[in-house]
């Protein structure tokens, strides 16, 4: 966190409150004094409702922090999953489908969305041109892993469902166009 220009929390939105605490935000905001982006994931596992819920509340709990979201699957359950016929299978089906072009295309925009946020009030707050340091923070399991390798373009960060699957310290630095664009820490 201290290094960086922009702090990501990210949150499974299923119940983000578990996964940002108010002094993690004090912290940040108030003794880093960067900006905070909170990043609510997993996005396909609820309905949109449930969604946009949460970000009101968490616009209202956290004024100043900007909120974005981010899933990896573009084929939802829309929160249906733990009604569908047919049990897990069913809903691992769902989940699991191949993405069409046009489902990368929508996760690839996704991702794009939560780091121009994270760019954009970096260098608003910095008041500079340098290279932008995403800290990407966030508890076992929220989606981090994920989001680093959708960010990055490629599998940069192995994934597992095991909690403390990725535990060391990493530096990756996103290019555009053949250019540093961002850190990632």
């Amino acid at each position: 966190c201290e290094k960086s220009t922009v702090v990501l929390v990210v949150a499974d939105v299923r119940n983000p409150l578990l996964h940002l605490p108010m002094a993690l935000h004090d912290y940040v905001r108030g003794v880093l004094r960067v900006p905070l982006v909170i990043c609510l994931t997993k996005i396909d596992l609820v309905d949109p409702q449930h969604v946009s819920d949460w970000r009101s509340y968490l616009e209202r709990m956290f004024p100043g922090v900007r909120i974005v979201t981010f899933s990896t699957r573009v084929k939802s359950t829309e929160g249906k999953g733990w009604n569908v016929r047919g049990g897990a299978s069913a809903r691992r089906k769902i989940i699991s489908a191949k993405a069409t072009q046009a489902d990368e295309r929508l996760v690839h925009e996704q991702t794009q969305a939560v780091l121009d946020v994270c760019v954009e009030v970096s260098r608003d707050s910095a008041g500079h041109e340098d290279l932008p340091t995403i800290g990407i923070v966030g508890q076992p399991n929220v989606g981090k892993s994920s989001l680093v390798n959708a960010l990055m373009g490629e599998k940069v960060v192995s994934v597992s469902r095991s909690c403390g699957h990725t535990k060391h310290w990493q530096t990756h630095v996103l290019e555009r166009d053949g250019e540093p664009f961002a850190r990632l820490v």
